[in-house]
C-alpha cells in the first residue's frame, strides 16, 4: 500500500522531482486547444459536511474566448470522486450537445483521468458513471481527456465554488463569468 501511494504521488507530481508542490506549479496556467478545437475544463467543488455540491465547466477556444460556462449546483452530498466524474460527463454531453468540430476535456482529478483511461480499476458504485463517460467518449469529435494541476484549471475551479456557495446554477454562453472573471484574465496570453 506505501509503495502504490509513493507512485501515486510521483505521477501525481509528473515526475519532476517535487514540482508537484503548489510552490512549483505556481506559474501553470490554461494552455490553449489546437487549431480548430474547443478546451472543457470541468472541476467539482465539495465542503465536508455539506449538503450540496458544485461542477464547474467551461469551454474555450484557441483564443481564450469563453464560449461556454456552467456552474452547477447538485444538491445532495456525494464522494468528490463521484462528483469529479460527473463533471468529466457533462462536460462531454457539453462538447456533443455544442456540436464543437473537435474538443478535449481537463480535469484536475488524476485519479478520476487515470480511472476513465482504464490505469486503474473502478469501484462498484461509480461503474456505471464510468461506463456513460466511456460511451460519450467514443463520439467523433471527441479529442482526448487529460489530467492539469489546478492552476491550470482555475476557471473550472471557480465555477464549481461559486455553485457550491451560492447554492445556485447558472449557465453562460459567448460571455465571461462575473465570477471567473479575474481567472479568465489570468489564463490569458498576457494575463493583468
Amino acid at each position: 500500500m506505501v509503495e502504490w501511494c509513493g507512485s501515486y504521488l510521483d505521477e501525481y507530481r509528473g515526475d519532476r522531482g517535487g514540482s508537484g508542490s503548489k510552490e512549483g506549479r505556481s506559474g501553470q496556467r490554461w494552455t490553449p486547444p489546437g487549431a480548430n478545437q474547443v478546451k472543457i475544463n470541468v472541476d467539482a467543488g465539495v465542503k465536508q459536511g455539506g449538503h450540496c455540491s458544485g461542477l464547474g465547466c467551461v469551454a474555450r477556444d484557441r483564443a481564450g474566448v469563453v464560449r461556454y460556462a456552467a456552474a452547477t449546483v447538485v444538491q445532495q452530498a456525494l464522494p468528490p470522486l463521484q462528483l469529479e466524474l460527473m463533471a468529466i460527463c457533462r462536460g462531454l454531453q457539453l462538447g456533443i450537445q455544442q456540436r464543437y468540430e473537435q474538443f478535449s476535456i481537463e480535469s484536475d482529478c488524476l485519479q478520476a483521468v487515470n480511472l476513465i483511461q482504464k490505469k486503474e480499476d473502478g469501484c462498484r458504485d461509480i461503474d456505471g458513471l464510468l461506463h456513460q463517460i466511456r460511451s460519450l467518449m467514443c463520439h467523433v469529435n471527441f479529442v482526448g481527456i487529460s489530467f492539469v494541476f489546478r492552476e491550470a484549471n482555475r476557471v473550472a475551479h471557480e465555477l464549481a465554488n461559486y455553485a457550491l456557495v451560492h447554492k445556485a446554477s447558472a449557465i453562460w454562453i459567448g460571455v465571461i463569468p462575473p465570477c471567473a472573471h479575474q481567472a479568465v484574465l489570468i489564463d490569458e496570453p498576457n494575463p493583468v
